[in-house]
């Protein structure tokens, strides 16, 4: 159950890219000239232009996203641990509840 919400927040505050972060252009291509340069799946690269930078961005800011919530996540759930098994140590529940 706890998976399911946690690929449900995941899906909504930032995912993965797909294709990786770097989005597939080619640097050394200039609008206008013919691509030399071919994707894994065999469609010819375009040039590196301002979207695809745009594009980079929105990967680079979407990971981050996502990392941060998994670290958000792990710290929820270390801090949980932290306080079940604190019992009725006064000083191992005030260090649980500054996790």
């Amino acid at each position: 159950m706890s998976i399911d919400i946690i690929k449900t927040a995941l899906a909504q505050v930032g995912r993965f890219p797909e294709g990786g972060i770097v989005p597939n252009c080619d640097p050394n291509l200039r609008p206008g000239e013919s691509p030399v340069n071919f994707a894994p799946d065999g469609t010819p690269l375009g040039p590196c232009d301002f979207p695809e930078l745009l594009n980079l961005a929105s990967n680079i800011v979407n990971t981050l996203i996502a990392l941060a919530f998994l670290a958000v996540v792990f710290f929820i759930i270390v801090g949980g641990f932290r306080l079940l098994l604190s019992e009725v140590n006064p000083e191992r529940l005030k260090a649980a509840r500054a996790n």
